[in-house]
């Protein structure tokens, strides 16, 4: 039997990572030490500096580096038409190659780098298989042509926190990167979709992270406890 660590956090830089994932990186190892094995911290290839990578290091030796380049990310996608492909830098869809984590982790979660996290975040892993914040719009009310049986309760994930177990082990990148190229929904992020449309087709019981798991600093003020606070709405 092969031995899998408990979990994994998953970041995507797209520019210069010392301040904001320093950040993040200290809020976690400060209010939620051993909750993760190991930080994977995907990024273009050549645009690492060693001076940010010795940095983040003062902070945690937990952190893996994972260099992409655009082509390979794309590459699944670069015969097709898809408009709002280059809305966003390559690195960004990089997140869903999340699966081939599960190999190792238990359990992924994916994390902007955005995120303050402030207190211990272990009950998060009780929201598997999969597991997001639900955005006011749907996936019913984002694709560019109906698709059967999708209702107003087909959630449409804000995946700036997202959690992901091994039971999804068996889901290749390639599939979801087919998911998000055959149903487009313009606008919006592919990888979204991706996940919106993975839950979908597959039956997957998406549980709905409450906002002590997704908070802003305007609703943590007005009596939430959160575990984690979000810059961006």
């Amino acid at each position: 039997i092969k031995y899998k660590k408990t979990c994994a956090i998953l970041f995507v830089c797209s520019g210069n990572v010392t301040f904001s994932l320093g950040t993040t990186l200290l809020s976690i190892e400060t209010n939620s030490p051993g909750f993760a094995d190991n930080y994977l911290v995907f990024c273009p290839k050549g645009k690492l500096k060693q001076s940010d990578v010795k940095a983040l290091y003062t902070i945690t030796e937990k952190i893996l580096f994972i260099e992409f380049v655009d082509d390979q990310i794309l590459s699944s996608w670069k015969h097709l038409q898809i408009p709002q492909l280059d809305r966003w830098p390559a690195i960004v869809y990089s997140k869903l190659y999340f699966p081939l984590l599960l190999k190792n982790f238990k359990n992924v979660v994916c994390m902007d780098t955005d995120v303050l996290v402030l207190k211990n975040l272990a009950p998060l892993l009780d929201y598997g298989p999969l597991a997001w914040r639900a955005t006011a719009r749907p996936l019913k009310n984002r694709l560019d042509k109906p698709l059967a049986g999708v209702t107003d309760d087909t959630s449409w994930p804000n995946i700036a926190v997202m959690l992901a177990s091994d039971e999804l082990e068996t889901f290749s990148p390639e599939y979801l990167f087919e998911l998000a190229a055959t149903h487009p929904c313009a606008g919006s992020p592919l990888d979204e979709a991706a996940m919106s449309l993975l839950a979908f087709y597959n039956k997957i019981p998406v549980k709905l992270l409450p906002g002590e798991f997704h908070s802003y600093p305007a609703t943590s003020v007005n009596g939430e406890d959160p575990f984690l606070v979000h810059s961006i709405d």
